[in-house]
Parts: structure tokens; C-alpha cells; sequence
């Protein structure tokens, strides 16, 4: 996994399948069609070795946030946002239907005013 990782006490009790690729480029393109900054972004992020992995200030300067087309500029609201989604109760029926029709007619004007509606956040 990483060299020091045997240092680690929980590491040594668990039983680990060797050699196994990581799936997780794969799995990243799937979800971002395939743009490649994106992709490396994230498998930089999520690398296992800790003295490999990128830090916030690094995250930052990467390609993603500077190649056209940048993310959205309201990035901190999108962010508060999904955010606040995440730890909501399940909505209700109700909620459900004002989701779908909120994502329905958000993507059409995203797709009307935008060429890479998939960068948007």
C-alpha cells in the first residue's frame, strides 16, 4: 500500500488481497465523461500513501481549477449547498417531485447558456 503503512496497529490485523489493481480512475471516469483533469484531480486526492497525496494548497494550483472551463463561480454555494443536502432527512414524496422538476429545468438552462454543463458544480 505505502511503505510505512505497517507502522499503523490496525494495519497488521487486517488481511488484505495483494496485487489487486485500483479500480478507482475507472470508477472516476465513469461518473466526470471522461475529463481528464477532473480524474487526476481526484486520484491524486484520494491516493492511499499519505507523503503522496496532494495537500490543500496543492489542490488548488491543480490544472482543474485552471483549464477552461473553470468551475462555477458560486463553487462555495453549490458546495454549502449539497453539503447541507447530505445531512437532511430523506425528503418526502413531495420534496421528491419539486427535485426533479428543480433539476429539470436547471439543466435546461444550464444546457441553453453553457457549453460544458457537466463542470458546472
Amino acid at each position: 500500500v505505502w511503505p510505512t503503512v505497517n507502522k499503523l496497529q490496525i494495519f497488521n490485523n487486517l488481511k488484505l488481497s495483494q496485487d489487486v489493481p485500483s479500480s478507482l480512475k475507472r470508477r472516476i471516469m465513469q461518473i466526470v465523461n471522461n475529463n481528464n483533469e477532473t480524474v487526476d484531480l481526484l486520484s491524486k486526492m484520494f491516493t492511499l500513501d499519505p507523503f503522496k497525496r496532494l495537500n490543500s494548497e496543492q489542490i488548488l494550483e491543480h490544472d482543474f481549477f485552471w483549464t477552461p472551463p473553470v468551475p462555477s463561480e458560486n463553487l462555495h454555494s453549490a458546495i454549502s449547498l449539497a453539503a447541507a443536502f447530505i445531512h437532511e432527512q430523506p425528503p418526502n414524496s413531495f420534496e421528491i417531485n419539486a427535485i426533479k422538476i428543480a433539476k429539470a429545468q436547471s439543466s435546461k438552462t444550464v444546457n441553453e447558456t453553457c457549453m460544458y454543463p457537466s463542470r458546472i458544480f
